[in-house]
């Protein structure tokens, strides 16, 4: 402003006045003019690194910043991680993963993770200093990160400040990205201080929630969502469940699908099953995972087979085609072994033995489904976890034990099977009451149980024997 040669000392002098009372009234404090010690002290606050709009009124309509995105689905890559080494790639994704779920939950929106070397909607970056978009980060302290709208999408974290991930030391990864996030997606700062889109940064806060501002403002460009997911507690019936490699555990039903860990259903689930495995339709029949990563999933007379989230070339095909023998609108299917699948409906069930013919003995199969120590017709889906196959029924199950060949009874203190599903598998409560076994871990926590049932081969011979003839009976 000095290169104005008609500006005098006292001109200058008013605008930096009007400058820093409008900064003071945006911030709530007395809007003086003068730069005191409560001015110095915001000022100096760690922050997002946009500029705010002063002239803020809340009596105004709410104006968006930049252009909403036109569509609902929005893909996002990472194209780089955090330099400090505490924080794993995996937990990074995580809180990315939690920060985009928390504007999905109250809008119609969804987000998917690609691969860093695919084109994408929103496009994270972690960087120091001049880093190519004219806005230089200044080192540990003071900006933090900035964000550009649609149709830019681009969200940048300083590399140079201490990220933490759950914890009340260092600036909390996840509040940071849901606040720039809502920049990307179009949202301006807010002078409300309970707001995520405050400029200055919140102590961290497990019980994060979106103040009602925030809500009001992200559905005043995306709309509210207008029918909200299906609730595993109030309905614990699912139609397929499956475990992948990595330990954690798929839950589909309807249209959603929903991510079960040791401790129980993850938070920021369910999302959309069409947004994760593209080209795949809801109401799936069955599904199972190998250890590779191929999944398969069943409907109808067709099977779907993805590696992780890619469809694999020539699929979906009739099920007829893929596992010969096997009959269409299964109710349930089990990945057993390196060679052994098991798929059911009504009250037979087949065993599949991949072999040189790769089909299913008809001489022998179907068998009545009661031969696994009286399970009864109609489940839903079958899981392997370690030495028990779990039988999952109309909201409740029971746990097959591969060595007694029994269906497991109840622990002192702990009901029989069939038990319910919701507060073993989804930590939900019944009755009003605490979950069962609430200081241990709920059933998928038996994940981690040394695989004796399809391993035989690590085994002791004695032991390989008589699971043998075990499994050779079913």
């Amino acid at each position: 402003m000095r290169d104005d040669p008609n500006m005098t000392d006292d001109m200058m002098g008013n605008m930096m006045t009007t400058s820093v009372a409008e900064f003071q009234m945006f911030f709530g404090l007395e809007p003086t003019g003068q730069m005191d010690e409560a001015t110095h002290e915001v000022m100096t606050k760690p922050r997002c690194g946009l500029k705010d709009k002063h002239d803020y009124d809340e009596e105004k309509s709410f104006a968006p910043f930049g252009s909403p995105w036109k569509k609902q689905n929005l893909s996002y890559a990472i194209l780089t991680y955090p330099s400090n080494k505490d924080l794993l790639a995996a937990a990074v994704d995580e809180e990315m993963e939690k920060a985009f779920a928390v504007w999905s939950a109250v809008t119609e929106l969804n987000f998917l993770l690609v691969a860093s070397n695919m084109s994408a909607d929103v496009m994270v970056t972690f960087a120091s200093r001049a880093h190519g978009d004219g806005m230089p980060f200044d080192g540990a302290g003071k900006v933090l990160a900035h964000a550009f709208p649609s149709p830019t999408g681009i969200v940048h974290f300083d590399d140079d400040e201490p990220w933490t991930i759950r914890k009340y030391r260092g600036e909390n990864l996840f509040y940071i990205a849901v606040h720039e996030f809502g920049h990307a997606l179009g949202l301006d700062h807010s002078n409300v201080t309970e707001s995520v889109m405050y400029p200055m940064v919140a102590m961290y806060d497990p019980a994060f929630r979106l103040h009602r501002e925030d809500i009001q403002h992200i559905q005043a460009l995306y709309g509210r969502r207008t029918r909200p997911p299906p609730d595993l507690c109030s309905d614990p019936t699912f139609d397929a469940i499956f475990q992948y490699p990595a330990g954690v555990i798929y839950i589909l039903k309807g249209e959603y699908y929903w991510k079960v860990a040791a401790d129980g259903p993850v938070s920021w689930y369910p999302k959309l099953i069409s947004h994760h495995w593209h080209g795949l339709p809801g109401n799936i029949d069955a599904a199972f995972a190998l250890p590779s990563g191929k999944i398969y999933f069943l409907k109808g007379d067709k099977t779907w087979a993805y590696k992780g989230s890619s469809l694999l070339p020539k699929y979906p095909r009739l099920i007829s085609d893929v596992w010969k023998g096997i009959p269409k609108n299964v109710d349930a299917a089990m990945y057993y072994d390196e060679s052994t699948f098991f798929f059911f409906k009504g009250d037979s069930y087949w065993k599949y033995i991949l072999n040189e013919h790769h089909d299913v003995n008809t001489d022998t199969y179907p068998k009545p489904l009661s031969r696994w120590d009286g399970i009864i017709q109609d489940l839903d889906d079958v899981l392997r976890i370690g030495d028990y196959v779990y039988f999952f029924r109309k909201g409740r199950y029971y746990r097959f034990n591969c060595i007694t060949h029994l269906v497991d009874q109840g622990y002192p203190d702990l009901p029989d099977y069939h038990r319910p599903t919701g507060p073993w598998w989804f930590r939900c409560r019944e009755n009003g009451t605490e979950d069962y076994n609430h200081q241990g871990p709920t059933e998928p926590g038996h994940r981690n149980v040394t695989a004796a049932c399809p391993t035989l081969h690590t085994a002791p011979a004695v032991f390989v024997a008589i699971l043998t003839l075990s499994l050779g009976q079913l």
